[in-house]
């Protein structure tokens, strides 16, 4: 297993300050000894999100990744969903993928699925999904 997933944002957008965020953009790395659990979930504002348990020994006891389907910074989440009646139960899926990928390695990068119920669909740009925000507390 890695020693750290990373939650590679594109058009970061601020969830608290409702707005765009370009300094969130890129990698956001979070050490895999320190998740104690991995919950999806909509949240208050309609927007999916990851929420990560931390053991809180380096005093962060939670870490929540938000994903929408726009790739501008001015796009919310909230307002850009994805469609799929089990998206949340996929990016919980492709957090654990990540989590227990690479032995040995540095870094594994959480990729989230394209918009789609359907585990065999062929690739397409319009439906792919992007993580936007990411909080940790």
């Amino acid at each position: 297993m890695a020693k750290f997933i990373n939650f590679n944002i594109v058009g970061g957008y601020d969830l608290v300050a409702a707005g765009p965020d370009p300094s969130l953009d890129g990698d956001n790395l979070v050490a895999v000894d320190s998740i104690v659990n991995v919950k999806a979930e909509a949240g208050a504002g309609g927007e999916y999100n990851v929420v990560l348990q931390l053991d809180g020994l380096a005093g962060a006891t939670s870490c929540r990744v938000t994903c929408g389907t726009g790739a501008l910074g001015t796009d919310a989440p909230g307002a850009n969903i994805p469609t799929a009646s089990t998206y949340l139960a996929q990016m919980k899926k492709a957090v654990n993928r990540a989590i227990t990928a690479n032995p040995g390695g540095v870094k594994a990068s959480v990729i989230l699925p394209i918009d789609s119920d359907d585990p065999n669909a062929k690739y397409d740009q319009a439906l792919r999904v992007y993580w936007k925000d990411i909080l940790i507390s």
